[in-house]
């Protein structure tokens, strides 16, 4: 276990030092520390206050936050705008401090299943956020309580912190233990209901109006491992991936993304465009094989095609100097291949990360084309509410750089019970039992992580 003695110790000794900011009602306090084993070691499944964890390839930092000192909530179809105007609302702190949270994929639908209870937007300042950079074991400490509290009581916030770790790894995560009744999902398809599901599709692929339609399955599961181990599972085998995981209500969403909706560092902005997908083969000429008939495969180039087109009108709207390859690439992961072009380019002044999120959300590699018709496909035939699968999760700092990544290869546990989520891209030349096998090999990830 951490050492949180020594962490409270350095928090009251910055206080006490002055090394500290007001932010409204709130103080900011900031100061480094030495921890030599993971972050995720503190996280266990039955933990009964806020938390978040994030593990960003793109800038080998391991983020972990505890507690929630400021929080956001958004409901309904401007739920991002309405978490974004609120944050704007704020001081500017002489502290950056960074917000966690993600939004669900269709705020016309409740959140059910799993996370029911969830806004659909959820955005937090943790009590106590470390940040460790890759191949240290100097952690950044940032705490955010009260302006009024005295040194004494900023050592008591942090020891109530502590105190709910214990609680959490104390109880033990047995299965046993469990607090939760197996949550009402909506519909669990097998491999024959999700086949005809995908011909229902197909055949208004070719007849109607819709150019492609992305359907998603989900599928029961239980969590058999502590949480510490899933995520460092996770971080083992999809390391490329931004590995995430939050809890809100004692649910907890995570995910191994390979797909960045957004990134914005210092008004610097890039984009992922992720479609079109195959399996790997441990035989090199194999994977070289499957890769190369991808790239080959007419339908896939539409299918990306298709995303990358619809990314670029919207983004016109909020950057500048867009920068777009003209072929896509091959991206490998652990358990499948995808087409991928990365588009880079500058946020127009005054526009935020949001700004951007919200003209890409969902794009055509989640949703389909065109946007609305493909969403009313999935909200009259895929038969549960998606909730923040295929939505979007990661942080944002009150200088406005950070990553939102589209919530895949996810699965939401309301322990010891999980819900485990897939989906493909289907176009009039899909064939149901292709579709069925990459749902599977997109369920990997998470079965690896928490069976």
């Amino acid at each position: 276990m951490i050492s949180w003695q020594k962490i409270i110790d350095d928090v009251v000794a910055a206080f006490e030092a002055g090394r500290a900011a007001v932010w409204g009602t709130n103080r900011i306090i900031r100061t480094t520390t030495h921890v030599k084993l993971p972050l995720s070691e503190l996280l266990h499944w039955q933990l009964s206050i806020p938390a978040v964890f994030s593990s960003d390839p793109a800038t080998d930092r391991v983020t972990l936050g505890l507690g929630a000192a400021q929080v956001l909530h958004g409901t309904g179809p401007d739920a991002m705008g309405d978490i974004q105007a609120a944050i704007r609302a704020l001081p500017d702190p002489d502290i950056d401090v960074t917000w966690f949270g993600g939004f669900a994929f269709d705020p016309t639908e409740p959140v059910a299943g799993a996370l029911d209870g969830w806004p659909h937007a959820l955005w937090f300042v943790p009590t106590v956020t470390l940040m460790r950079e890759a191949g240290t074991d100097c952690v950044t400490i940032t705490v955010v309580v009260p302006a009024e509290l005295d040194a004494a009581a900023v050592c008591n916030t942090l020891t109530d912190v502590e105190a709910e770790l214990q609680r959490s790894f104390g109880g033990g995560e047995a299965r046993s233990s469990a607090s939760h009744v197996r949550p009402e999902v909506g519909m669990v398809h097998d491999e024959q209901s999700w086949r005809q599901l995908v011909e229902t599709a197909v055949g208004e692929l070719q007849h109607g109006d819709l150019h492609k339609v992305v359907l998603a399955r989900q599928t029961p599961a239980e969590v058999q491992v502590s949480l510490a181990e899933a995520l460092e599972r996770l971080l083992d085998a999809y390391g490329s991936s931004h590995v995430f995981a939050m809890q809100w209500a004692q649910r907890w969403l995570v995910a191994a993304s390979p797909e960045q909706l957004v990134r914005v560092t210092d008004g610097t902005m890039a984009v992922d465009c992720l479609a079109g997908t195959t399996d790997r083969s441990k035989d090199m000429a194999i994977d070289a094989a499957l890769a190369n008939e991808l790239f080959s495969s007419e339908k896939n180039r539409m299918e990306h095609a298709a995303v990358v087109r619809v990314v670029m009108e919207r983004l016109k709207l909020v950057a500048l100097d867009i920068d777009v390859p003209d072929v896509p690439v091959i991206k490998k992961l652990a358990n499948v291949q995808h087409l991928y072009t990365p588009i880079r380019g500058r946020l127009r002044p005054g526009m935020h990360l949001f700004d951007a999120a919200g003209l890409l959300h969902p794009t055509p590699a989640v949703g389909g084309v065109p946007l609305a018709g493909a969403l009313q496909f999935i909200r009259n035939h895929e038969g549960w509410p998606r909730g923040y699968y295929a939505g979007a999760i990661g942080f944002v700092d009150t200088a406005g750089s950070g990553l939102l990544s589209v919530a895949l290869r996810s699965a939401a546990i309301a322990y010891p019970h999980a819900t485990l989520y897939a989906g493909c891209g289907i176009v009039a030349a899909s064939d149901p039992n292709e579709e069925w096998r990459e749902t599977e090999m997109k369920l990997k990830p998470m079965r690896l992580a928490l069976g």
